[in-house]
């Protein structure tokens, strides 16, 4: 009788199954160093306020650095808003589409993420993604930080998906566009060459790893991944008494009134299930504090794991 995951797939060596988790975590790792020596901007060189991860080809989150969980989150939403924008078959080797656009797992403006396909031998196997905070994405203030806005188009160059590079070289007429609408084009160029940097270098490992396993062997590890974080968190949240669990906020006021706003949040465990119910919110504000839904689903992610699995390897 062949032994089988709780997903129903066939078992896997599980030697191979950890040197596979191990590579995929280490090329996210990778990815960050090399963005972090090869940008321009203090910001991202000194700070790092940046993010890198991998997710499959539909998008699901396989492995991430060891960055700044509120970026974390939202890496599979925009990889799966990404594809519904931008079909796989459009897609070629070598391409990266950068965008900040609020509908495609955006956060706010100056988060800039970098999405490049990696394929194997001609098959679409991942996603390289990563974010950089950009110093400046044009906007009525330097530095695209705009109190007083009161849409976004005062916040700064809403990008969606683009691709600034095709077959691995740049793409000039896309490219421009961008630099001719935000302060510091120097700076900025020398940041996308390294966004872009860092997603060809994680292709070229992940593709390392499919030579030495086979990209189908690989495939089943990603999906090995996913069933056991599922299975362990599970577990965690099981263990957490059933009923509804309260917490509020404040913020002082949005900057266009003088009105404290309220973060209200309400937790209701039963099972194996957490639902995250954020009923008497504050409605939408007028100024620049409103958060999207997957920036929102970030937090309540990141809370989640913080207290219940924190060793649980993250991933979607």
């Amino acid at each position: 009788m062949t032994d089988r995951s709780a997903a129903g797939r066939p078992a896997m060596d599980p030697v191979t199954l950890e040197v596979v988790r191990h590579a995929v975590y280490a090329i996210a790792e990778e990815m960050r160093a090399i963005l972090m020596r090869s940008a321009r901007s203090p910001v991202l060189k000194e700070a790092g306020d940046l993010s890198c991860a991998l997710t499959d080809a539909q998008g699901r989150l396989i492995a991430q650095g060891r960055d700044i969980p509120i970026h974390l989150g939202v890496m599979a939403f925009t990889v799966k808003e990404f594809l519904r924008r931008i079909p796989a078959d459009a897609l070629h080797e070598g391409d990266v589409y950068f965008t900040n656009h609020p509908e495609v797992g955006g956060n706010h403006l100056p988060d800039v993420k970098a999405v490049m396909p990696v394929f194997h031998r001609g098959r679409l196997v991942a996603f390289a993604i990563n974010l950089a905070h950009w110093p400046d994405v044009g906007g009525a203030r330097r530095g695209s930080y705009v109190a007083a806005a009161r849409d976004r188009y005062a916040e700064g160059l809403c990008i969606p998906p683009v691709p600034l590079f095709l077959a691995g070289r740049p793409n000039p007429g896309m490219m421009e566009v961008v630099l001719s609408n935000v302060r510091g084009r120097e700076a900025r160029e020398g940041d996308i060459l390294a966004q872009y940097a860092a997603n060809a270098v994680a292709a070229s490992r992940l593709k390392e790893v499919c030579d030495r396993f086979g990209a189908d062997v690989v495939l089943r590890c990603f999906d090995r991944f996913l069933d056991e974080s599922d299975r362990l968190m599970r577990q965690e949240i099981a263990k957490v008494p059933a009923g509804e669990y309260h917490g509020e906020d404040w913020l002082d006021d949005d900057g266009a009134g003088e009105a404290p706003l309220r973060i209200a949040v309400t937790v209701r465990a039963a099972g194996d299930t957490l639902t995250f119910d954020f009923a008497g919110t504050a409605p939408e504000a007028q100024g620049p504090l409103n958060a999207t839904r997957f920036v929102t689903a970030s937090a309540a992610f990141y809370a989640a794991r913080a207290l219940l699995g924190p060793e649980i390897p993250a991933n979607d």
